[in-house]
């Protein structure tokens, strides 16, 4: 069977310094590349593909820069792996792990606001052999051609701060569809009777259509002395590119009833709390 090849750039040229990459090998799996400072080498990088093997499994086989030799590029663009064979096991569908060698290389050209290349897999464990040769193509982040980002939202790490609001995840995934990954923060509402009641929200998977997102609900909780509690609460997110740097604005809006044995004696309210956030990191490598 013929080898699939990847198409080069129309014109090979010196990558972006500093820039990061990101694209897919022709098995669907995501490839990410970032470019050093200089130039002159790939300081991050992790490709992937989907190895057809000898006892009619299919297995993906990642190769990530950490503890791995360096990946010089040169002056007209181009960069190769060389990697050693490593000992890695998959688990097996009953229990247990099938161990043996794996070994991921790849070559590629840096053209005008992309890179194209191809990657070799195999693994060898016993009478198991799986092997894989499969293009990809990345795309210059910010870029028409690059993909996990749209006019609105990016996928990567947010980071937020509201008012009485303590975030600690805030994570999106785009394009397809665009989701909230996961979000996770802290709250508190003050009560009429004094003191206060919170809780840590997490919310994950949520598609976003369009730009917009609200998300409404109820849950129930117990305190001591016998009092339960209902909440009914509403997150509201906004995303938008502005200035060339991708942000969210939204709030949070929670009011918790305090019962005890049936009769209501307390409200607690957060008003209408508003927070804001940019990208930070990404986007992420999520598979």
């Amino acid at each position: 069977m013929a080898a699939l090849v990847a198409a080069a750039p129309a014109q090979a040229a010196p990558p972006a310094n500093g820039e990061r990459y990101d694209g897919e090998s022709g098995t669907g799996q995501r490839i990410h590349l970032r470019v050093s400072a200089d130039g002159s080498r790939l300081s991050q990088y992790f490709v992937a593909v989907r190895m057809r093997c000898s006892d009619g499994r299919r297995r993906i086989l990642g190769l990530s820069h950490p503890n791995e030799p360096t990946v010089p590029v040169d002056a007209n663009g181009n960069f190769a792996s060389n990697g050693d064979a490593d000992p890695l096991s998959y688990r097996q569908p009953g229990g247990g792990s099938l161990q043996g060698q794996a070994r991921t290389r790849f070559t590629g050209s840096f053209g005008e606001n992309s890179a194209a290349g191809t990657i070799r897999s195999t693994f060898k464990a016993g009478k198991v052999f799986c092997s894989r040769e499969a293009p990809f193509t990345v795309f210059r982040d910010g870029t028409p051609g690059a993909r996990f980002r749209n006019g609105t939202l990016a996928t990567g790490r947010y980071a937020v701060t509201g008012r009485r609001l303590s975030f600690r995840a805030f994570r999106t995934f785009a394009p397809g569809p665009p989701e909230v990954r996961r979000v996770v923060f802290r709250w508190r509402a003050s009560c009429r009777g004094g003191g206060n009641v919170g809780s840590t929200q997490t919310f994950g998977n949520y598609a976003i259509d369009g730009r917009r997102l609200s998300i409404a609900g109820r849950f129930r909780a117990s305190f001591g002395g016998g009092v339960k509690g209902r909440t009914r609460y509403r997150l509201n997110l906004h995303f938008f590119r502005q200035g060339g740097t991708y942000r969210v604005t939204g709030s949070w809006q929670a009011v918790t009833r305090l019962r005890r044995s049936g009769s209501l004696i307390d409200t607690c309210r957060t008003g209408v709390r508003g927070f804001r956030g940019r990208l930070a990191s990404g986007p992420e490598n999520l598979g």
